[in-house]
């Protein structure tokens, strides 16, 4: 029932531990430390986890977070019926890298850079989730991951895969997903497998 807000690590400084530079908001020892009923908001990473690393949360929001790398939302997380809305990462993964998402909302979260891949997921496994209005320059949804009974809708991408850029899809749903640049490819879906 906590509310963790306006946070930051450290800068980049040589010589700083990364753990230093890590979890805006939260950063958890390993998936064994739980977190429910949490809003994490407004807070930022010099690295990784804007707004969470490495924890389990269970019905918790995460808002208006931001990673300098990748992770705006959540890095390395396990998160069950969590909603991650606004965040932003720089290069990877704007709402959410390398997590395992089940019944989770991810909307409007972004990527910064001018290559950017996974405006919502990138490299994640996400089950019974729904992605809506993502974006980055390729996979505005999600980039090389795995979606089971997932709805993928209003997403885009500059360049390739509006909703998913590689990965693997099984029994999900795209709608209006686009990828807008001139060169602009797979508006839905681009590479990967769909089952």
């Amino acid at each position: 029932g906590f509310t963790l807000t306006n946070g930051a690590t450290r800068a980049w400084y040589p010589g700083y531990q990364s753990r230093e530079q890590s979890g805006g908001g939260l950063r958890c020892e390993s998936e064994a430390a739980m977190v429910s009923n949490c809003v994490v908001a407004g807070n930022s990473a010099c690295t990784v986890g804007g707004g969470a690393c490495y924890g389990t949360l269970k019905d918790c929001t995460l808002t208006g977070n931001s990673a300098y790398t990748v992770g705006g939302g959540a890095f390395s997380n396990v998160l069950n019926n969590c909603a991650l809305t606004s965040n932003q990462a720089y290069s990877h993964g704007g709402g959410a890298y390398c997590s395992a998402l089940t019944t989770c909302q991810l909307t409007s979260n972004s990527c910064m850079s001018s290559y950017s891949l996974g405006g919502g997921a990138d490299q994640c496994t996400l089950t019974n989730c729904t992605l809506t209005n993502n974006f980055a320059t390729d996979g505005g949804g999600a980039n090389d991951s795995t979606l089971n009974n997932c709805v993928i809708v209003g997403n885009s991408a500059d360049f390739e895969g509006g909703g998913t850029l590689g990965g693997t899809l099984d029994n999900c749903t795209l709608i209006a997903n686009r990828a807008t640049g001139t060169s602009g490819e797979g508006g839905g879906a681009c590479g990967g497998i769909l089952n």
